[in-house]
C-alpha cells in the first residue's frame, strides 16, 4: 500500500531531498512567467516557492510589484517558511497567487485545506494561477524502501489531475475558471524564443495549467 504523505511526512522528504534549483517548478520558473506575466498584479504571492526561483524571476520581470514566496522547507531566504494550510497572511491580501507543482505532493484533504487558505489571502478579482503534471500515471515512479517497507512515488506525488479536476476545485472553492488547459514545456521553450504565443495548443502531455480568478459573489453563490 503506498504510503500517504501529510504535512509532517513532506516536511522531513523536502528537507532530506531537493536541493537548491532542481525543483520542477524552478525549471520551468521562466516559462511559466511568460504564459501569465498579464496576470501578475500588485501583491503577488508564490504558495510553494522552494529555492525561490519563481518569486526572483516575478522581481525581475514586474518593477514595482511586491512578491513574496512561502514554503515548508524553503531552500533560499528569498522564500519564508510556512504550511499552506495554515497562511498567516491576512485575508484578501495578494492580487496574484502562483501554486505550481505543489498540489499533487498533499493528500485530498491538505488540498481542499490549502485551497481553502489561498482563496482565503486571494483579494476579490484576484488571480491564482495552479499548475501540476497532467494525467500522471502515479504507479510508473513507484519505489520501495527496504527500511520502511513503505511503497512512495519517486517524487513524494500523492495526486494525478486532469481538466475535470481542476473544474471541480474551482467549484468548491467559489472560483471561476478563466484559462485551462495541458501544454508541453518544449513547446513553451520554442514559443518564448521566438517572443510568440501563437499556437501553444497541442494534445496533453505535461503540465495543466489553471488560471482561476476569485470571485466572491460566484463564492456565494456556490453551493455548499
Amino acid at each position: 500500500m503506498p504510503k500517504s504523505f501529510d504535512v509532517e511526512t513532506n516536511r522531513r522528504f523536502w528537507t532530506s531531498n531537493v536541493s537548491e534549483g532542481e525543483y520542477q517548478g524552478s525549471v520551468n520558473a521562466d516559462l511559466l512567467l511568460f504564459l501569465t506575466q498579464k496576470h501578475l498584479g500588485e501583491h503577488v504571492l508564490d504558495a510553494g516557492a522552494g529555492d525561490g526561483t519563481l518569486v526572483r524571476s516575478i522581481r525581475n520581470a514586474a518593477n514595482g510589484s511586491e512578491v513574496r514566496g512561502v514554503d515548508l522547507v524553503p531552500k533560499n531566504d528569498d522564500v519564508e517558511q510556512g504550511d499552506l494550510t495554515q497562511l498567516v497572511y491576512g485575508d484578501s491580501t495578494f492580487d496574484t497567487l502562483f501554486c505550481s507543482e505543489v498540489i499533487e505532493h498533499m493528500t485530498p484533504d491538505d488540498t481542499q485545506k490549502t485551497l481553502n487558505e489561498l482563496t482565503r489571502v486571494l483579494k476579490p478579482g484576484g488571480c491564482l494561477i495552479l499548475t501540476t503534471p497532467f494525467d500522471e500515471r502515479l504507479s510508473d515512479k513507484m519505489i520501495h524502501c527496504p527500511h520502511c517497507e513503505n511503497d512512495f512515488h519517486r517524487w513524494g506525488h500523492q495526486q494525478s489531475f486532469v481538466e475535470n479536476d481542476f473544474r471541480g476545485l474551482a467549484i468548491d472553492h467559489g472560483l471561476e475558471v478563466v484559462e485551462l488547459f495541458a501544454i508541453r514545456y518544449s513547446r513553451v521553450k520554442r514559443l518564448a524564443a521566438d517572443g510568440s504565443r501563437t499556437g501553444c495548443g497541442g494534445p496533453p502531455e505535461n503540465v495543466t495549467w489553471s488560471w482561476l480568478p476569485r470571485n466572491r459573489p460566484l463564492l456565494h453563490q456556490t453551493s455548499r
